[in-house]
């Protein structure tokens, strides 16, 4: 951890540890999971007490800039009755540092816990020792896997219309839908992974199917599209079947054929 990063935690944790109202913090993301690196942002959990929790909430921005000195960016994220994430920039002389702390009030810990107790910052009551839980990948679920092969030959179908009125907005859209479905799609073959972020997901993949993905990332004109929707199907299609065997379902042909014809019968009419 960074020396600025680490003084500010220690001293965040001295301040936090005097609030009444908070009742536990816990470390989070690539701290938790020992993946940091020396760009690595710091991910905190911050368990308050229900009671305190809005005050406490309200006043977390004061306290760091208390400790930290200038944050130019406060970013509240996905806030709910009872959570919020905190992402926020601070200054150092040796740079700018991103903290982000997710606020959550003890009742909601259940869904929100610390999966290793070395991971636990502080625990005014015990709350948190009590919570630890091991880390388990939610799995595949092969339930979701025909109507995400289905929703792949929809957006590929969507690719003919747009390319028609060039429109490269719409274009660029649907090659990051097709992306991520393809993604999702190729989860089947990890499940004991844990699959959230595409960009953490990729990594899981063999060198070869990385660089092969990249193939809807690299063109931005509609011409250049294009050119790469055939060779985006054949691959999709070939990760897709595999996957429908391997859990014993039925890969839908029609959609894919369906598809297909429609794009041929474009290319050959423009």
């Amino acid at each position: 951890m960074h020396p600025a990063m680490a003084d500010s935690l220690k001293r965040l944790l001295k301040r936090l540890s005097e609030d009444k109202r908070c009742l536990g913090i816990f470390l989070s993301g690539s701290y938790a999971k020992q993946t940091e690196d020396e760009y690595s942002d710091l991910d905190l959990v911050v368990v308050a007490e229900r009671s305190g929790y809005t005050e406490f909430r309200d006043s977390l921005r004061r306290v760091c800039e208390e400790i930290m000195g200038s944050i130019p960016a406060w970013l509240p994220e996905g806030e709910t009755p009872e959570a919020v994430n905190y992402a926020f920039l601070f200054e150092a002389e040796d740079g700018i540092f991103l903290y982000d702390v997710y606020v959550i009030k003890d009742k909601d810990l259940p869904n929100c816990h610390p999966y290793d107790a070395k991971h636990i910052l502080f625990d005014r009551t015990g709350v948190l020792a009590g919570s630890v839980k091991e880390r388990r990948p939610a799995g595949f679920n092969a339930d979701d896997l025909l109507r995400m092969v289905t929703c792949y030959w929809v957006y590929m179908y969507l690719n003919g219309k747009y390319l028609k009125r060039s429109d490269v907005y719409k274009l660029l859209y649907i090659q990051q839908t097709l992306f991520q479905d393809h993604i999702a799609v190729l989860h089947a073959f990890y499940p004991d992974k844990d699959w959230t972020w595409w960009a953490v997901n990729v990594k899981y993949l063999t060198k070869t199917k990385r660089e092969e993905m990249l193939i809807y990332f690299k063109n931005t004109t509609p011409k250049d599209i294009a050119s790469v929707l055939k060779k985006e199907m054949d691959i999709f299609s070939q990760d897709a079947k595999k996957a429908c065997l391997k859990y014993g379902l039925e890969y839908p042909a029609d959609a894919e054929k369906a598809v297909r014809k429609h794009l041929v019968e474009f290319f050959s009419n423009k």
